[in-house]
């Protein structure tokens, strides 16, 4: 709950709070670290203890107020499908 309350996003210091139950006592670096490694969550640049988890981030896009010229829009077309696509 904690994360979709905050949009996707949690810091290590917060894994103390989601997992607070004795068996995971001592293993929340390991457990980000996993996360991590599977690509469940990843890293915010610029923040070595923030994370973003894609998979509880808001359904709806938020609107940032960008001019369409001020950005630019890139697509990608592949002769097959890559692996792992979906889930990224």
């Amino acid at each position: 709950k904690k994360i979709i309350t905050s949009k996707g996003r949690f810091a290590q210091n917060d894994t103390l709070q989601i997992w607070q139950k004795e068996e995971y006592r001592g293993m929340h670096v390991h457990l980000v670290q996993m996360m991590k490694n599977f690509e469940f969550c990843y890293r915010v640049t610029g923040k070595d203890d923030t994370y973003i988890l894609p998979q509880r981030l808001p359904a709806a896009q938020e609107a940032y107020g960008w001019e369409e010229a001020e950005y630019t829009t890139i697509q990608y077309r592949y002769a097959f499908l890559p692996r792992g696509l979906f889930t990224r």
